[in-house]
């Protein structure tokens, strides 16, 4: 199992002024989101449970999903 440090995106956005991401960073997560979706539906797994709480983040901002309780 790994440590992942960083938080999650809900508690990330919470740590910025008005709520909002630079528009890079956001890219970025965004991006690195459809990469790991695209992977799992190339292995027929659907998540079912996306959102903010399950989306975190590793120490140099690196997306990863957690929670596949939901997924088929």
């Amino acid at each position: 199992m790994e440590f992942i440090n960083g938080g999650s995106t809900h508690g990330f956005l919470k740590s910025k002024p008005n709520r909002r991401m630079e528009e890079n960073v956001a890219k970025r997560i965004f991006g690195q989101l459809m990469s790991a979706l695209n992977y799992l539906h190339s292995k027929c797994i659907a998540h079912r449970d996306i959102k903010l709480e399950n989306v975190m983040l590793d120490q140099n901002r690196n997306v990863k999903l957690i929670d596949f309780g939901f997924s088929t």
